[in-house]
């Protein structure tokens, strides 16, 4: 896999759930030990917003800065020419630190595609999203709190990525 990608890893883990953690000796006898075992593919995320007030509407946010952790489905095809497109379903997942939201479900809806190219030497990799286009956060109080509070937020989302291998 390429450093930072994992785009082999989560392909099979999202194929059959399996995956297997290999070992082996390079010096002295021959040893090979092979941890068998399921997985899914989870993402730390740092977020930062910043303090917006939507035209029309009452509501207004005074910005925060989060950590969570999102798990999420997609596909991807690599094509001849080294283009890769990413297509990816919703993200899910729970805040693990900042303020008063920790322990709040966190889902992001209607992230555009990611369309990239890979370097000739497959040491890089671009991704941009191939349109623009407004996606939806939805933030919903954790489970036991009542009333149940949910805040769904519109931001425009055109993201840019660059991975890199950084070692054989």
């Amino acid at each position: 896999d390429l450093i930072g990608s994992g785009v082999e890893t989560t392909a099979h883990l999202k194929e059959n759930g399996r995956i297997v953690l290999m070992l082996c000796a390079f010096e002295g006898p021959p040893r090979i030990l092979r941890f068998h075992g399921t997985g899914s593919v989870v993402a730390i995320v740092h977020n930062i917003n910043y303090p917006t007030q939507f035209p029309g509407s009452a509501s207004f946010s005074s910005g925060a800065a989060t950590v969570s952790t999102l798990q999420s489905d997609f596909t991807y095809e690599v094509r001849p020419d080294r283009t890769l497109v990413i297509d990816g379903g919703p993200t899910n997942g729970v805040i693990i630190k900042g303020g008063n939201r920790v322990g709040w479900s966190v889902s992001t809806l209607d992230a555009p595609k990611f369309v990239g190219h890979i370097s000739k030497d497959w040491r890089t990799i671009d991704l941009v999203h191939e349109t623009m286009a407004v996606e939806q956060s939805v933030t919903t109080s954790p489970p036991g709190v009542t009333p149940v509070q949910q805040f769904v937020t519109p931001r425009v989302c055109h993201r840019e990525r660059t991975l890199r291998k950084i070692h054989d």
